[in-house]
């Protein structure tokens, strides 16, 4: 996660071990999370699994495909394949892309793009 339009953040993305919730907060390469593209029902859209090596289930559900809460959109790895967001991948001519949220009856999609916070509360009673 390089940052972003007008700041840096130069992190990686990666899981939390409480949770699986989506963080870019890890400095190492090989912390990274390595994700898996599956292609989704239009050109340039995703899903993503992540493949971390050992990565524990948090239900019998978990097949740790990327979605996100009800409550503030937080992003985690604990879905299966039937939850999984579709994410559409926008270059921005630099040799980075935003991600933006494609689920179905969301909205507005032009304010549904993935970002991130400075903090580990958020209004919805979660912590990591």
């Amino acid at each position: 996660v390089s940052g972003f339009d007008t700041g840096s953040l130069n992190e990686w993305l990666s899981f939390s071990n409480d949770g699986h919730w989506m963080i870019a907060r890890y400095s190492k390469w090989a912390d990274a999370d390595p994700l898996r593209f599956f292609a989704a029902g239009q050109c340039g859209e995703y899903y993503l699994q992540s493949t971390f090596p050992n990565m524990p289930y948090t239900n019998a559900k978990d097949d740790h495909w990327l979605s996100f809460t009800n409550c503030g959109k937080w992003v985690r790895a604990v879905y299966s394949w039937h939850d999984a967001v579709p994410i559409k991948f926008i270059d921005v001519g630099d040799g980075t892309y935003k991600m933006q949220n494609m689920w179905p009856g969301l909205g507005n999609r032009s304010k549904l793009y993935f970002s991130y916070t400075a903090g580990d509360s958020q209004n919805c009673g979660y912590e990591h």
